[in-house]
C-alpha cells in the first residue's frame, strides 16, 4: 500500500475476524493490492454468522451501500458511516 504523506511510504494491512468473547481468530487476511469491490465484500463473510451478528468497523471502510448489504445479510454495523463514499 502506497502512502505518499508518510516518511516510510509503503506498508501493509492485516485484517482479522475474531470472536469478541473468546478472541479466537476465525479469519486472517493480508492486503496485497486493490481488488474489485464486489469480490472483496463477498469474500468478507462466509454466511456462517448467527442471527444477530454485529461488527464494528472504522469509518475508512464504511459506506452506505456496504451497510445496506450487510443489513440484508442480518449483520449489524457499529461505527461512523462515510456518506460521501460510494
Amino acid at each position: 500500500m502506497f502512502m505518499p504523506d508518510k516518511s516510510h511510504r509503503y506498508g501493509s494491512k492485516m485484517f482479522m475476524t475474531c470472536d469478541s468473547k473468546t478472541a479466537y481468530c476465525h479469519r486472517f487476511d493480508i492486503y496485497v493490492g486493490k481488488m474489485k469491490a464486489r469480490e472483496d465484500q463477498a469474500d468478507a463473510f462466509d454466511h456462517k454468522t448467527g442471527a444477530a451478528a454485529v461488527i464494528t468497523i472504522d469509518r475508512f471502510y464504511s459506506s452506505i451501500p456496504l451497510d445496506i448489504e450487510l443489513l440484508s445479510m442480518h449483520v449489524y454495523v457499529i461505527g461512523t458511516i462515510m456518506t460521501g463514499r460510494l
